[in-house]
């Protein structure tokens, strides 16, 4: 090995032992410039990457809110919109005595839809007990 590639191998050596701040002092003021702003630059970018992705998890947590709720309401919707029929009136008016043997009852029963909708193709089936 001649003097000149010893003098690069010692040249590297000692550049590696210098420390962080020996090396900063030593670099030109546009360097330095350059350098603290990507330094900020970074920060800056790990900042916002945190605040995304915490608004992220809101967002998530706030489409289950927004399908629960979207179900209840379609609940309730139904609920509330389905028809309903009532007896109107007292009770039952028969036609004819119930307690004649082998004779079917009849009955006039005044019937009231109370719900929103109409109530159409109704089927009902009523037992009398004795």
């Amino acid at each position: 090995m001649d003097n000149t590639q010893q003098d690069e191998a010692i040249a590297r050596e000692t550049k590696h032992r210098t420390s962080l701040w020996q090396r900063w002092h030593a670099t030109t003021l546009s360097n330095q410039v350059v350098a603290a702003s990507t330094l900020v630059i970074a920060l800056a970018t790990l900042i916002n990457l945190c605040v995304a992705v915490g608004q992220w998890n809101v967002l998530g947590r706030q489409l289950v809110e927004m399908r629960n709720a979207e179900k209840q309401t379609q609940q309730s919707f139904q609920i509330d919109e389905r028809p309903y029929i009532t007896i109107d009136g007292n009770a039952p008016q028969f036609l004819q005595s119930p307690n004649t043997a082998g004779i079917p009852v009849s009955a006039n029963v005044v019937l009231k839809d109370i719900g929103k909708t109409p109530a159409v193709k109704t089927v009902w089936f009523v037992d009398l007990l004795p």
